[in-house]
């Protein structure tokens, strides 16, 4: 009885690990979020078909199933198993005895600190912010009094709108906007939130992919 937690690539498939190869070859079971993302990495690399779960939450039927085999939880988002129901299917696990075991797989969270060039020691990473425009400032002023850099990933839908916050409240900040990391149309921007929103707000093709960014509210 094992879990194996395995980064799926963020983007570009090549960015898997022989090891994450070797475990998907090996399990049992896939659990995943999201079936047909995990088939596609099944297919371009042959690997031999396996039972894969569209995994939601750790039902006492999921949980006995896991306990008699080797599983491998794709993690789609890549890593961490923060943005989709991983940690929950972690520490039902942990409470059950089972033994887990991680392969390091690709992050969008490691890859952008590594890219931004304004994080220089801290950071708090928010993962997805809330959609509400006083959901969100409030969380903005929290951090900017901490004088804390925060990492988060928007929505395309909303990044527009949360640059106008930051504009409005914090024109001084610092943003590092990373677009579509790993994938053909891989961009960065690093201004302030006025500089960016001229660049975003009136492009539509621009605004498409998935975005992780970088705030420093108070430089």
């Amino acid at each position: 009885m094992s879990l194996f937690i395995v980064g799926a690539p963020i983007g570009n498939l090549k960015d898997i690990s022989l090891r994450a190869l070797e475990t998907l070859k090996e399990a049992d079971l896939i659990l995943t979020e999201n079936p047909r993302q995990s088939l596609k990495i099944f297919s371009h690399f042959n690997l031999p078909r396996k039972r894969i779960i569209r995994y939601r939450r750790p039902t006492e039927e999921l949980m006995d199933i896991i306990y008699k085999q080797k599983a491998a939880l794709l993690v789609n988002s890549g890593t961490p198993a923060i943005s989709d129901p991983g940690k929950d299917l972690a520490l039902e696990c942990h409470k059950r005895g089972i033994e887990i075991r991680v392969i390091p797989g690709p992050s969008a969270l490691a890859s952008i600190i590594s890219v931004c060039g304004i994080i220089e020691k801290e950071f708090h990473f928010l993962g997805f912010l809330p959609k509400k425009k006083g959901d969100k400032l409030k969380i903005f002023n929290e951090y900017f009094q901490k004088e804390e850099t925060i990492v988060f990933y928007e929505s395309p839908y909303r990044l527009v709108k949360t640059l106008e916050i930051l504009k409005e409240n914090f024109p001084q900040s610092r943003v590092f906007i990373a677009k579509e990391m790993t994938k053909i149309f891989e961009n960065y921007f690093l201004d302030s939130p006025e500089e960016l929103l001229k660049k975003f707000a009136d492009d539509k093709k621009l605004l498409r992919g998935e975005f992780s960014l970088v705030a420093k509210l108070k430089p």
